[in-house]
């Protein structure tokens, strides 16, 4: 059925066969007067990721019953994909008039005011969600992301904890784990997670950067380097990889390729205060006094009390005499 296939993620299958019941009912849609829509089509558009049918398909259904829960949450939903933040918000604010106790409703708001950044909002509407079911995934893993927000890092590990146990196939929810676990400074705890991701999507740069962080924080310069490099072959845009194999290069030793990273990173994120604190410090390492007081210095301006940059000045300035 196109439901089996849909929850199997063969969603082309499932769009055809959603898409072909429609058409099976067409002429009675048409017959009571074109504006009925099915379940079939809606979940033909929203499986099409085509925001713009889904609000065309849930507004017919609501000029036949303005209360039709499932339109408004999905027109919501379709809204938000669009970047229409107000849009989404009163058609789930919409919803929760009808039923204040619709546990879907509650979720994709949260999540949409979580999107707005309105973080206690999401907060309260994710807590009620998870009160009437306490195993939806999704309300798991947007709370784990409030939570992580709003500085709750063991609170948003064990919502991240909860949501795995339900989905173990999600690379998503491990690799947002192992971020907390690392800015918990649970690097092995932060490793495994990121290999687990990637034991599911080998290519996914992001993660591969993420390891490689973790894995140049314990000291595995050579580990970094490797999975950065490998995330660079995928997405060489990637700043945060080039900021990390830097750093590892320059911890090795290696300052003159430090160095070239450090200035790609820069050349992408020109106002990054990192970045031109490490190459500050690449080149003092390398000797190129001048060129780690200017870095320094540009670093400086961002982040006016950082001890590393003032560090590397002083040295750098010292030694210039």
């Amino acid at each position: 059925s196109a439901t089996s296939l849909e929850r199997q993620g063969k969603l082309s299958e499932a769009r055809d066969q959603y898409k072909a019941a429609w058409d099976m009912d067409r002429p009675n849609a048409e017959a009571r007067g074109g504006f009925e829509r099915t379940d079939a089509l809606l979940k033909e558009a929203t499986l099409a990721r085509d925001p713009d049918q889904v609000i065309a398909e849930c507004t017919d259904m609501l000029k036949r019953d303005p209360r039709d829960l499932v339109a408004l949450r999905s027109r919501g939903t379709a809204y938000k994909d669009k970047g229409d933040g107000d849009a989404a918000r009163g058609d789930l604010d919409a919803a929760l008039r009808i039923d204040p106790g619709d546990q879907k409703s509650l979720t994709i708001r949260g999540r949409v005011r979580y999107w707005l950044k309105d973080l206690d909002g999401a907060r309260a509407d994710l807590d009620a969600a998870l009160k009437l079911s306490p195993k939806d995934e999704a309300a798991l893993a947007c709370r784990a992301q409030v939570r992580s927000d709003l500085g709750e890092v063991d609170g948003a590990i064990a919502d991240f904890t909860a949501a795995l146990e339900l989905r173990p196939s999600d690379q998503l929810l491990w690799t947002l784990r192992g971020i907390e676990r690392e800015s918990n400074n649970d690097l092995e705890g932060a490793i495994a997670d990121y290999t687990a991701a990637l034991r599911l999507n080998p290519r996914d740069a992001t993660t591969l950067a993420w390891r490689g962080n973790a894995r140049r924080q314990k000291g595995d310069l050579d580990g970094a380097v490797a999975d950065c490099t490998d995330a660079l072959r995928i997405n060489p845009r990637d700043a945060f990889a080039l900021r990390t194999r830097g750093d590892a290069l320059r911890q090795r030793g290696d300052a003159d390729e430090a160095i070239a990273d450090f200035t790609e990173a820069l050349r992408l994120e020109p106002s990054d205060a990192f970045g031109l604190k490490m190459r500050g410090e690449a080149r003092l390492q390398k000797g190129d006094l001048d060129g780690a007081i200017a870095d320094c210095t540009a670093a400086l301006i961002s982040f006016p009390g950082d001890t590393d940059a003032l560090k590397t000045r002083g040295e750098a300035r010292r030694r210039k005499g």
